[in-house]
């Protein structure tokens, strides 16, 4: 366990090997630098940046990272959303005519023209097998699945998310305010990580 004494010590010597300080000048100011470094074991390191970077994401939104959001959406809710939407587009077809006299309408003509046998057969057809975000920005657009992401938190997977920002970016992103720099002491055998808050 770190005691202050050690987290003392610890910051000491990350003054004087990292930031530049002499010892003496480096025990001197300890006292009004202290509050200024954060000391973590490597667990307690990789929960910190995680919580972080989920509060970092609650507050700024999905938006504010540069990542490749249809990789974190949930597959299940847009194949959903999908297979509602054209739900609707086969009930608005139903009552329009056909363009040859042996369909009864347009919804016969296009089921039997895709090689479907039936309505549950052509929706699924139309939501097809995979790819639904780009499937659905092609249909709503790209605002408009922005706008989805930000009114449910549901699609997102917010623990990927972190943990692979977490994994990209390293814990000192997210934990050092200061310049995201994560130094390594060794003390008694055990790995302390270092960061600058302040």
């Amino acid at each position: 366990m770190l005691t202050n004494e050690m987290k003392r010590e610890i910051v000491v010597e990350v003054l004087v090997n990292k930031y530049g300080y002499t010892r003496e000048e480096a025990l001197e100011d300890i006292d009004s630098l202290i509050e200024d470094f954060e000391v973590l074991t490597e667990d307690e390191a990789e929960e910190r940046a995680y919580e972080l970077c989920i509060n970092l994401i609650d507050d700024c939104g999905i938006e504010s990272f540069n990542i490749d959001i249809s990789d974190f959406i949930d597959e299940d809710y847009m194949r959903d959303t999908l297979e509602e939407y054209y739900w609707g587009y086969v009930e608005d077809i139903r009552t329009e005519p056909a363009d040859y006299e042996e369909y009864e309408n347009r919804l016969e003509q296009e089921i039997k023209e895709c090689g479907c046998d039936d309505e549950d057969g052509y929706v699924d057809y139309l939501v097809g097998d995979g790819d639904y975000v780009n499937k659905y920005i092609d249909i709503f657009g790209e605002d408009s699945l922005n706008i989805l992401i930000q009114n449910n938190d549901a699609i997102i997977d917010k623990d990927s998310i972190a943990e692979y920002c977490v994994e990209t970016d390293g814990r000192g992103h997210f934990i050092s305010s200061y310049d995201g720099i994560e130094h390594e002491v060794v003390r008694d055998g055990e790995l302390y990580l270092v960061y600058k808050i302040n």
